[in-house]
């Protein structure tokens, strides 16, 4: 399955084609003609292999730690710090080549990314079992008490329930809030 996601669909595409047309009994030149690619690469596509013509290709000094650079930003590794190892792993690239190879996967992949220099990958795992969960932030509070900016109703319940306060001084200021009417 892994292969399948390697794939490159105008690879396919062209491969399959040009299949179709040589056996529909076009010649190389006509075949060239309508799909606008090069009589050698008809000939490349006629009978090649499938897998050599089709793979994603990703040409850069890095193919050789694809799977390691691949599991790495999965498990959540941050880009510096795996732009390090492989440096320590005897990488001679720059890092911005190595960023660029880095964010061609992470989009050819899904993967998301750590974006903060700091984080390990404890840090990730546990930022995102937080995100599970629904929750006012402080700055939430003080904007919807201040200027006067909505919350949700689930969160105005939780902060009225915990903070009879919040709800007495949010009813004062909305009467003492001048009316935007005239």
């Amino acid at each position: 399955m892994d292969n399948i996601l390697r794939l490159d669909e105008k690879q396919v595409q062209i491969y399959e084609s040009v299949n179709e047309f040589h056996a529909a009994g076009l010649s190389n030149r006509e075949i060239a003609k309508t799909l606008r690619i090069s009589r050698s690469n008809v000939g490349k596509y006629i009978g090649g292999d499938f897998m050599a013509l089709c793979q994603k290709q990703f040409r850069s000094g890095m193919n050789i730690y694809h799977d390691y650079i691949v599991k790495s930003l999965k498990a959540g590794m941050s880009r510096k710090d795996l732009y390090n190892n492989l440096v320590a792993k005897g990488f001679k690239g720059k890092q911005s080549g190595a960023y660029d190879y880095m964010n061609k996967l992470v989009a050819h992949y899904g993967i998301e990314i750590a974006i903060y220099r700091s984080s390990s990958t404890d840090a990730i795992q546990k930022r995102k079992q937080i995100e599970e969960y629904d929750y006012v932030t402080r700055s939430d509070m003080f904007n919807f008490l201040w200027m006067n900016k909505p919350l949700s109703p689930n969160h105005r319940e939780y902060i009225f329930s915990i903070n009879p306060q919040i709800y007495e001084l949010a009813v004062y200021s909305a009467q003492t809030r001048p009316s935007s009417r005239r």
